[in-house]
């Protein structure tokens, strides 16, 4: 075999291991799309202007919707995610008002809870949703809540995985990063009035879904 026939035929082999590996790994990742998990919970717009969103998950792809230690609800609930406050910058279009997000305290992460015994969770106490061993966070690239008076505001945006850890759940191991990197999200929740930010406390009922973008 002539020098040039054996760097073509080593080249040839590389390429094809590389292409095998790439294809097992396009194999082993989830559907972009697909519904990640299903949530409820509040967002808080706290006296000093800044908001944040606390949730229990109802279903988690991978994981099911038996997540709780008993009947369903915000206190039994092993999953939660509370986020870092934050923020809003408000943009008027007519009556609807557009408010972009920015890190108003912590590192603007979205963070992950799992609690194998949970059971003094309370909406009016977002501490109590970051109870438990924190076992992901996700870094948002960009945050929107679109409020349309008298009828309903909603949140959406994108976020990436920044750190997980692996947990046994159910006698199965876990790992977040192994179902998805970067996650979409949309959540709805009642209409407010913008006078009352930053005059009083709001907590709000929030409801919504993720979606696997990788």
């Amino acid at each position: 075999m002539t020098k040039r026939r054996f760097l073509a035929a080593a080249l040839g082999v590389s390429a094809a291991s590389r292409g095998r590996a790439q294809d097992a790994q396009a194999e082993a990742r989830p559907d972009a799309g697909a519904i990640a998990a299903q949530v409820a919970g509040r967002v808080l717009l706290a006296l000093d202007g800044t908001v944040q969103v606390y949730f229990y998950y109802l279903f988690v792809d991978g994981l099911g919707s038996d997540l709780f230690s008993g009947p369903p609800s915000e206190r039994t609930a092993h999953f939660t995610l509370r986020t870092d406050p934050v923020r809003p910058v408000v943009t008027f279009n007519g009556d609807i008002a557009h408010m972009g997000f920015q890190p108003g305290g912590g590192e603007g992460l979205y963070r992950i809870y799992y609690n194998p015994s949970p059971g003094n969770r309370d909406f009016t106490r977002p501490d109590t949703f970051a109870q438990g061993a924190q076992i992901a966070a996700f870094r948002a690239r960009r945050t929107q809540a679109t409020l349309m008076p008298g009828s309903h505001a909603m949140v959406s945006g994108t976020a990436d995985l920044a750190s997980s850890t692996e947990i046994t759940f159910r006698d199965r191991a876990f790992d977040v990063k192994d179902l998805y990197r970067s996650i979409s999200f949309l959540f709805h929740t009642r209409p407010f009035a913008l006078s009352e930010f930053g005059v009083t406390t709001i907590s709000l009922p929030l409801g919504g879904h993720l979606v696997k973008v990788v």
